[in-house]
């Protein structure tokens, strides 16, 4: 029996009274997920929407201008702390672009995000950060004078407690009967 939040992801499962509850009195849900947000959704600095390069996914990739400090950051709502591993997507045809990871202001780690090989070449940087229940702020920030590399998109992964499904990007149970 766990705490829960009101939703509709849980087969055969219900909340009630606030907790989370099981008709066959096992655990409902549980597990991972993975969200995919694209760049052209996120926020940015100094940098537009492109589609000029093919093998994107969604409707294009996001270019910033050629300086430090040009940033794209993307918004994930948690209803319960957590870590979190996050893809991040992209496409350099020139050399290493790093940048630095933050969440909430907060730096976490510089990622290479080495060449592709060319604009039309998509790789991925991982790495995992710690998320805060409620509003958390995802941020990649460019530490050279090339800007950042083209950016796709950033998978993250979501695990929910057992008892808890994923439901958006919050860990739910279903309401009662």
């Amino acid at each position: 029996v766990m705490d829960c939040d009101d939703g509709d992801p849980c087969t055969d499962d219900y909340c009630s009274g606030g907790r989370c509850q099981n008709t066959d009195n096992g655990s409902c849900g549980g597990g991972t997920s993975t969200l995919e947000l694209q760049a052209e959704d996120a926020s940015w600095d100094d940098a537009r929407v492109e589609s000029e390069h093919s093998g994107y996914t969604g409707s294009g990739y996001v270019n910033t201008a050629n300086s430090v400090g040009r940033w794209i950051e993307w918004t994930v709502d948690r209803a319960s702390v957590g870590d979190a591993p996050c893809v991040f997507r992209y496409a350099n045809g020139k050399s290493d672009r790093a940048m630095d990871l933050s969440v909430n202001g907060c730096f976490v780690t510089s990622l290479d995000f080495p060449s592709t090989g060319g604009w039309t070449d998509w790789s991925t940087e991982t790495a995992t950060v710690g998320l805060n229940a409620g509003s958390n702020v995802i941020r990649l920030t460019a530490t050279t004078s090339g800007g950042a590399p083209n950016i796709d998109k950033m998978d993250i992964t979501i695990t929910c407690n057992d008892g808890y499904v994923l439901s958006g990007t919050e860990c739910v149970c279903k309401p009662g009967p």
